[in-house]
């Protein structure tokens, strides 16, 4: 994983933790595992809800204070904020919001 990590890094992509899957089977150690070589790496990721009910469309909270327990660089979260976000979008595609 350290290896997938530092290749994202280095192409500027970015690693996606499924909040439902964290709380899934198992989901605790293999989102461990990501986000510490991600950390090591410093690879960013984007955290999404993958809602099927409107309802559920950005419910971040328990996977924050996952990734929060597990000391991730909140740096390293790119959609954490909507700067951090529109910067990354720009430094992949240019300033589309001109």
């Amino acid at each position: 994983m350290n290896e997938v990590a530092r290749v994202c890094r280095e192409e500027n992509k970015l690693i996606e933790i499924n909040a439902p899957r964290v709380f899934g089977s198992d989901g605790f150690e293999r989102y461990r595992y990501i986000l510490d070589a991600c950390a090591n790496e410093g690879a960013k990721i984007i955290v999404n809800s993958d809602a099927h009910y409107h309802e559920s469309i950005g419910s971040f909270r328990a996977v924050g204070e996952y990734i929060e327990g597990c000391k991730f660089p909140p740096e390293l979260v790119v959609n954490a904020s909507e700067e951090r976000m529109m910067n990354y979008i720009i430094s992949r595609k240019g300033n589309i919001f001109e």
